[in-house]
């Protein structure tokens, strides 16, 4: 009897280590997988906060566009209740070359402004349109 176990504890000892080291190997797997998942994590984690900067940047655009529209709605209401050639008028009505000089000056301000105010909108509209793209693009990151 004791060659037959003898026989028994050979022929098993290949099986438990066998066995260990397939413990091992899983083990190892188990420790790549929790540090993998660490790193989504932390990557989860960075990409929320992108996603939440890019929210607070989208209201805020969408706060000054919506301020520029109103400052451009009310130059353009102004400047449709103008009578036609009003400002003709008033360069006709200069008196001296100093008054048409300065009326000439006024109307080239106002018209600076006029421009600025459409750049400020076209700009806040392209800004929006840019930071609803990031912040589609995060969305399908965090979404992977």
């Amino acid at each position: 009897m004791s060659a037959a176990w003898l026989t028994l504890l050979l022929a098993a000892a290949p099986n438990e280590r066998s066995l260990l080291r397939e413990i091992e190997r899983l083990d190892q797997e188990l420790a790549a997988a929790e540090l993998r998942l660490g790193e989504t994590l932390t990557e989860v984690t960075g990409l929320h906060k992108q996603i939440a900067h890019v929210e607070a940047e989208i209201a805020s655009t969408t706060v000054r566009r919506d301020e520029a529209m109103t400052r451009y709605k009310r130059r353009l209401r102004a400047l449709a209740r103008m009578p036609s050639g009003a400002r003709l008028v008033v360069l006709g009505g200069s008196r001296s070359l100093t008054d048409y000089l300065e009326t000439t000056r006024v109307l080239r301000w106002v018209t600076a402004h006029d421009r600025k105010l459409h750049r400020q909108l076209l700009g806040h509209a392209e800004r929006l349109e840019v930071l609803a793209q990031t912040l589609d693009a995060q969305r399908r990151s965090l979404g992977a």
